[in-house]
Protein backbone atom coordinates (compact mmCIF):
# COMPACT_ATOMS: atom_id res chain seq x y z
CA UNK A 1 0.00 0.00 0.00
CA UNK A 2 2.57 1.80 0.71
CA UNK A 3 4.44 2.81 -2.47
CA UNK A 4 0.81 2.94 -4.43
CA UNK A 5 0.27 5.82 -1.77
CA UNK A 6 3.53 7.21 -2.75
CA UNK A 7 2.82 7.16 -6.20
CA UNK A 8 -0.38 9.05 -6.31
CA UNK A 9 0.34 11.35 -3.64
CA UNK A 10 3.52 12.45 -5.86
CA UNK A 11 1.31 12.57 -8.79
CA UNK A 12 -0.74 15.45 -7.05
CA UNK A 13 2.51 17.49 -5.60
CA UNK A 14 3.94 17.04 -9.44
CA UNK A 15 1.08 18.26 -11.07
CA UNK A 16 0.57 21.16 -8.38
CA UNK A 17 3.77 22.25 -9.32
CA UNK A 18 3.17 22.22 -13.14
CA UNK A 19 0.17 23.98 -12.60
CA UNK A 20 2.11 26.86 -10.60
CA UNK A 21 4.73 27.14 -12.80
CA UNK A 22 3.03 28.07 -15.64
CA UNK A 23 0.66 30.10 -13.93
CA UNK A 24 3.55 32.22 -13.10
CA UNK A 25 4.49 31.66 -16.96
CA UNK A 26 1.89 33.57 -18.23
CA UNK A 27 2.83 36.62 -20.59
CA UNK A 28 3.97 36.56 -23.96
CA UNK A 29 5.54 34.82 -26.73
CA UNK A 30 8.12 36.01 -28.74
CA UNK A 31 6.10 37.49 -31.40
CA UNK A 32 5.21 39.47 -28.54
CA UNK A 33 1.04 37.65 -28.69
CA UNK A 34 -0.30 37.00 -25.49
CA UNK A 35 0.03 33.54 -24.24
CA UNK A 36 -2.97 32.54 -21.47
CA UNK A 37 -3.01 29.59 -19.15
CA UNK A 38 -5.08 27.92 -21.60
CA UNK A 39 -2.70 27.75 -24.31
CA UNK A 40 -0.18 26.72 -21.76
CA UNK A 41 -2.16 23.85 -20.58
CA UNK A 42 -3.13 22.38 -24.30
CA UNK A 43 1.04 22.85 -25.22
CA UNK A 44 1.24 20.53 -22.14
CA UNK A 45 -1.59 17.66 -23.14
CA UNK A 46 -3.64 19.22 -20.16
CA UNK A 47 -7.44 20.42 -20.49
CA UNK A 48 -9.25 23.59 -18.59
CA UNK A 49 -11.13 20.75 -16.87
CA UNK A 50 -8.21 18.95 -16.06
CA UNK A 51 -6.88 22.11 -14.48
CA UNK A 52 -10.02 22.75 -12.40
CA UNK A 53 -9.82 19.14 -11.65
CA UNK A 54 -6.61 19.46 -10.62
CA UNK A 55 -7.15 22.70 -7.91
CA UNK A 56 -10.12 20.54 -6.45
CA UNK A 57 -8.16 17.89 -5.73
CA UNK A 58 -4.87 20.03 -4.57
CA UNK A 59 -7.36 21.82 -2.22
CA UNK A 60 -8.59 18.78 -0.51
CA UNK A 61 -4.62 17.71 -0.28
CA UNK A 62 -4.00 20.45 1.70
CA UNK A 63 -7.66 20.06 3.84
CA UNK A 64 -6.18 16.55 5.29
CA UNK A 65 -2.82 17.51 5.19
CA UNK A 66 -3.50 20.43 8.00
CA UNK A 67 -5.87 18.05 9.58
CA UNK A 68 -4.31 14.65 9.80
CA UNK A 69 -0.37 15.02 9.70
CA UNK A 70 1.82 16.14 12.32
CA UNK A 71 3.65 19.81 12.48
CA UNK A 72 6.83 17.82 11.61
CA UNK A 73 5.31 15.60 8.83
CA UNK A 74 3.29 18.71 6.99
CA UNK A 75 7.01 20.55 7.16
CA UNK A 76 9.38 17.29 5.78
CA UNK A 77 6.67 16.97 2.40
CA UNK A 78 6.59 21.23 1.89
CA UNK A 79 10.59 20.95 1.89
CA UNK A 80 10.66 17.63 -0.29
CA UNK A 81 7.86 18.87 -2.73
CA UNK A 82 8.96 22.39 -3.01
CA UNK A 83 4.70 23.25 -1.68
CA UNK A 84 5.47 26.48 -0.35
CA UNK A 85 8.20 27.48 -2.58
CA UNK A 86 8.14 25.44 -5.99
CA UNK A 87 11.43 24.15 -4.93
CA UNK A 88 12.17 20.79 -3.97
CA UNK A 89 15.24 19.80 -1.87
CA UNK A 90 16.40 16.20 -1.50
CA UNK A 91 15.87 14.23 1.74
CA UNK A 92 19.36 14.60 2.63
CA UNK A 93 18.99 18.36 2.15
CA UNK A 94 15.75 18.36 4.47
CA UNK A 95 17.85 16.06 7.04
CA UNK A 96 20.35 19.03 6.98
CA UNK A 97 17.76 21.70 7.72
CA UNK A 98 16.21 20.04 10.35
CA UNK A 99 19.46 19.14 11.92
CA UNK A 100 17.75 15.15 12.04
CA UNK A 101 18.87 12.07 9.96
CA UNK A 102 18.21 11.40 6.15
CA UNK A 103 16.46 7.74 7.78
CA UNK A 104 14.70 9.50 10.10
CA UNK A 105 13.26 12.08 7.32
CA UNK A 106 12.65 8.94 5.11
CA UNK A 107 10.35 7.43 7.77
CA UNK A 108 8.21 10.70 8.58
CA UNK A 109 8.03 10.76 4.60
CA UNK A 110 6.71 7.74 4.23
CA UNK A 111 4.45 7.63 7.35
CA UNK A 112 3.23 11.16 6.76
CA UNK A 113 2.32 9.71 2.88
CA UNK A 114 0.76 6.60 3.98
CA UNK A 115 -1.68 8.74 6.22
CA UNK A 116 -2.46 11.04 3.06
CA UNK A 117 -3.37 7.95 1.38
CA UNK A 118 -5.55 6.94 3.28
CA UNK A 119 -7.15 10.27 4.25
CA UNK A 120 -7.15 11.11 0.60
CA UNK A 121 -8.95 7.60 -0.11
CA UNK A 122 -11.48 7.15 2.57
Amino acid sequence: MISRAFYAIINLFNRQNFIMHNLRSIGVDKEGNKVTMEDKLKDEGYSIDDAVSLKLDIRQLYRKMRTSLTDREKLILELRYGLRTGEEITQRETAGRLKISRSYVSRIEKRALSKLYQEMNS
